[in-house]
């Protein structure tokens, strides 16, 4: 007799799930976290608006006046025009260039005619000497704005860090509610087939009770299974809203969870936390504003002392081509400086600044010395819960086991006569929970290291997940027609795919490949096996035949994507194999210690040149002002950052970088193929029509 839920029959086809792919769509779909995305590109926006402070202003004027001397018998009349340019200084001066050209004649007084001409070059500086003096204070606003933008990237990558970690626990919580699902559904077979033989059996006075013990055990595991159908609809529901997917899909979860064992020590995974964490970072990033704003506020303390000079030629004769005359001899000239002083009495206003912002930094210092605190409990509490759940695992290894051999007796004993049935069915039901005992405690391993490495700041290196954090806004809704964040390299930026160091944030890069690296592609399907089961209008849909295009390790990736989709095609990209390349660096010096570094970084990220750092082990760190794969951009580069005071090196490297392997369309017949590889073919794309395996 076979026993089944009724309704279970008709469910749909289930797609089968990885979990690499349940992460990367969670990362490129996840609607919580472009909310996070747009955060940071409008801090980006932000900081990009605070930098136009040294913007050149122009300024021009045109005017005309008359003036009537009243009870007098005559007046002046003239038109004046200007032209001037100004430029704010680092050191918080100004200096600024003007030219005026005016004239002036007499009004109303046909008894006396003159015209002067008066024309004039200017240059004028303006600097403070006390209050407002400096960098630090002329740049507030700008370092502000990089602090917050660089603020945001690390909640962006925290983030990124927290969806792929609730991905993992929905996932395994999928695969165990499944393997729960199998274990009851095993076990209602058992006891269907243990009815039937029941019946068969001859008449006694045991096999009503044995009847009727196994009816009602049926019954009760039907309900158990329809409450784990039930359970795992609603956590289908979850998966596919972390997964972005708004079609009810039947998802099969096709990886159990890891037994993966952290490579981390105790000591190790503190030190990781203390270094990686994303909340401290954000918290130093905070500390480093606060003393920043401390030091320009008590700078505000002092007087207000400034110097303006200005010098200049100007020419005043009759016509205007006189006047330029003498401006262009330098006949006349004119020079003035003056100093200025000022500051209010008492200075309450500099004061209270001071005051709040030394108090400010004082509090955030106290909060970051608490969360570290926090954390390191964190880090403990989640050692000893791995510690745990290996225990668990091994226990429940061994009951799964005991159980096992138990059912297996007791079927041996009711053959014989020797067992009551409804003693085969209660160790049934104890082998039932021992599996699920098996599932939970294997889910809570896996978790749990999961925890581990997310609570470090590591679990995106651990997972081998490469994102570009610095481009949150086109690493998100990449099925709304945004780019791909894994670029392709290109003559003048190799790093966006050079595998360099896990302190470079673009592309975040794992200190170890533990497996296939996970990569999202712009238009790539939802999943692996969705696009073979429904079309745009949800009905079944065949495909075949797909267009090879070929293997891409540079710029022309996005430049063929955008021809196959002008085709009218999907363009499908995959991960391809990694291929030797060499490419050239350029090297700004080592560094014992990480803080030197990432200050020299942050003085080549200030001159727009894209940096990175490379720890080397015991040898240090050295600094990167860019890394190119030609010789010609490497060298253009070179000579913009030495004009800015850089001094750099040029450093041949081979490094192993990712490809990209390009397909398009997906096609039901041989002929449908053809056609398509003849648009691309107009376009001047190659392709070979492949038959699906």
């Amino acid at each position: 007799m076979a026993v089944s839920v009724a309704h279970s029959q008709s469910s749909p086809e289930p797609v089968e799930l990885q979990l690499k792919t349940a992460m990367a769509m969670a990362i490129r779909n996840n609607l919580d976290l472009r909310v996070d995305a747009l955060d940071s590109s409008i801090a980006e926006a932000s900081l990009q608006s605070n930098r136009g402070i040294y913007d050149p202003f122009l300024s021009m004027s045109a005017g005309y006046d008359e003036t009537l001397s009243y009870g007098e018998y005559y007046g002046t009349k003239g038109a004046s025009t200007s032209l001037g340019v100004a430029q704010y200084l680092a050191s918080g001066g100004s200096i600024s260039a003007s030219a005026r050209t005016s004239e002036t004649k007499p009004y109303n007084d046909p008894d006396y005619e003159w015209t002067d001409w008066y024309s004039s070059a200017s240059i004028t500086f303006t600097q403070p000497l006390l209050k407002n003096f400096g960098k630090e204070t002329t740049e507030l606003s700008i370092s502000l704005a990089a602090n917050s933008h660089e603020g945001s990237i690390e909640r962006f990558r925290d983030s990124v860090i927290d969806t792929v970690y609730t991905v993992i626990k929905g996932y395994n919580r999928l695969n165990s509610l499944q393997q729960v699902l199998d274990a009851r559904q095993r076990a209602l077979t058992s006891a269907g087939e243990l009815l039937t033989d029941i019946k068969k059996s001859q008449e006694s006075s045991a096999k009503d009770l044995a009847l009727a013990n196994t009816e009602y055990t049926i019954s009760q595991r039907q309900k158990d299974l329809v409450d784990a159908e039930g359970a795992i609809k609603d956590q289908e529901a979850r998966l596919l809203y972390l997964i972005g997917v708004e079609k009810r899909l039947k998802l099969k979860p096709v990886d159990p969870p890891s037994r993966e064992e952290p490579m981390e020590t105790g000591a190790q995974a503190i030190a990781l936390a203390m270094e990686n964490g994303p909340f401290l970072k954000q918290l130093r990033l905070d500390l480093q504003a606060s003393e920043l704003q401390e030091r320009v506020a008590k700078r505000g303390l002092l007087p207000s002392l400034s110097i303006s000079t200005s010098v200049g030629l100007r020419g005043v004769e009759d016509t205007v081509g006189e006047s330029f005359q003498q401006l262009a001899e330098g006949t006349g000239s004119y020079w003035s400086a003056s100093l200025q002083f000022s500051m209010p009495l008492g200075n309450s206003v500099a004061k209270g600044n001071y005051r709040r912002n030394k108090l400010r930094t004082s509090q955030i210092k106290n909060r970051l010395a608490a969360a570290e605190w926090s954390l390191r409990d964190d880090i403990e509490e989640d050692l000893r819960s791995l510690m745990s759940t290996r225990i668990q695992i091994q226990v429940a290894d061994k009951a799964v086991k005991i159980s096992e051999q138990r059912v297996e007796q007791y079927r041996k004993s009711v053959a014989r006569n020797q067992s009551k049935v409804l003693d085969l069915l209660n160790v049934e039901n104890d082998l039932v929970v021992a599996r699920s005992n098996q599932t939970e405690a294997l889910e809570n391993f896996s978790n749990a290291v999961a925890l581990l490495w997310k609570d470090t700041g590591v679990l995106l290196e651990r997972k081998n997940i490469n994102v570009n954090v610095t481009q949150p806004d086109e690493l998100t809704g990449g099925f709304q027609g945004f780019p791909s964040p894994i670029s392709s390299p290109n003559e003048n930026s190799a790093q966006k795919t050079e595998k360099n160091t896990p302190f470079v944030a673009s592309p975040l890069i794992p200190q170890k490949k533990v497996q296939q690296p996970i990569t999202v592609s712009t238009v790539a399907p939802l999943l692996p096996a969705a696009q073979k089961l429904v079309d745009k209008s949800g009905a079944v849909k065949g495909t075949e035949y797909t267009l090879k295009i070929g293997e891409f390790a540079s710029s022309e990736l996005s430049a063929t994507q955008k021809k196959v989709k002008t085709a009218g095609l999907m363009p499908l990209v995959s991960v391809g194999p990694e291929q030797p390349r060499l490419v050239i660096r350029l090297n700004a010096g080592d560094y014992q210690d990480r803080q030197t570094a990432q200050e020299e970084l942050r003085k080549l990220r200030e001159a727009h040149a894209e940096g990175f750092i490379l720890n080397r082990g015991k040898a240090g760190y050295r600094v990167y002002a860019g890394s190119f794969f030609g010789r010609n951009g490497a060298l253009k580069e070179k000579q913009r950052l030495v004009a800015l005071g850089a001094d750099l090196s040029l450093e041949e490297v081979s490094v192993m970088l990712p490809t990209s392997l390009l397909a398009a369309g997906q096609f039901s017949s041989r002929e449908a193929a053809l056609a398509g590889a003849a648009q691309l073919k107009k376009l001047g794309v190659k392709s070979v029509v492949q038959k699906k395996v």
